[in-house]
């Protein structure tokens, strides 16, 4: 062979092992490669808590907040690349600020304290969202507590404008299942809800990313392997049919509905409103 040829198939050689290299030969390994187009990397409750903290401190004019903390995808480590939100929940004074208003009322008195930088009300009527030159923007929504005979915090009720009432809520105790899951079948728990809010943000119809999570927590199954558990994720959303799914501590709705499957794929939910007060 003259050395022109053999620098040629030395070459194509090359080439071939190169590309053999960069194909996924197992499912494991595809799911992985998925995962890591779509994860967002690292911890970012510090810069969470940062815009917590500096919305609190200096564009909380007038309002009187008891409490506030951080919520949504981005302390769950749910989050997705492109796609991540952060909610915080202002706890006002009830006497102060919510008694004898209305849910609108009570979103645009807040719109008007954080000030320049606000927003309009988030599209679900339930908070305001403030705009950051970087990443993360934040939705502000506002709350009061709830409490027992005893004065002990119970949970929340925050505004739902686009219902003119008021959505009692808990996600302290939503973050605390996530936990609690991640514990008992691992951080591929955490991959799986991903992989299934990547798959509903693509579809026509999509579900609140918080009621992925609500049927991912009725899921009682390994989830060692990411497509029998994602298989077991869309049998646990098919199988309830015209069944209530409990929504115990972020009820937009008292439950959720879920139509079987249409052939495509997609999910659809319908809600029924059990009470004009959600209890």
């Amino acid at each position: 062979m003259c050395t022109v040829c053999r620098i040629a198939s030395r070459r194509t050689q090359s080439q071939t092992e190169e590309r053999e290299e960069n194909l996924v030969w197992t499912t494991a390994g595809a799911f992985q490669e998925f995962l890591s187009t779509i994860n967002l990397p690292g911890d970012h409750r510090t810069i969470a808590n940062i815009r917590k903290d500096w919305i609190v401190r200096l564009r909380s004019g007038g309002l009187n907040i008891l409490d506030a903390f951080t919520m949504g995808s981005i302390p769950r480590y749910t989050a997705l690349r492109d796609h991540a939100d952060l909610d915080v929940m202002v706890v006002l004074h009830f006497a102060e600020h919510i008694k004898g208003r209305t849910p609108a009322q009570v979103l645009s008195s807040v719109k008007t304290s954080l000030g320049s930088g606000a927003g309009n009300v988030r599209r679900n009527g339930q908070a305001v969202t403030m705009k950051f030159l970087s990443w993360p923007s934040v939705d502000v929504v506002p709350a009061s507590r709830l409490v027992d005979k005893a004065k002990a915090v119970t949970g929340y009720e925050i505004p739902d404008m686009n219902r003119g009432e008021w959505i009692r809520t808990n996600p302290p105790s939503h973050s605390v299942a996530i936990t609690a899951a991640v514990g008992q079948y691992g951080p591929n728990f955490r991959h799986v809800v991903k992989m299934i809010k990547e798959w509903n943000r693509r579809q026509d119809v999509r579900m609140q990313s918080y009621h992925i999570e609500v049927i991912a927590l009725k899921m009682t199954t390994s989830c060692q392997d990411h497509s029998w558990a994602i298989l077991q994720w869309l049998e646990t959303a098919k199988g309830a049919g015209d069944k209530p799914v409990a929504i115990p501590v972020w009820p937009e709705v008292p439950y959720l509905r879920l139509a079987p499957l249409p052939e495509h794929g997609q999910v659809r939910t319908s809600c029924r409103t059990e009470s004009r007060r959600l209890g």
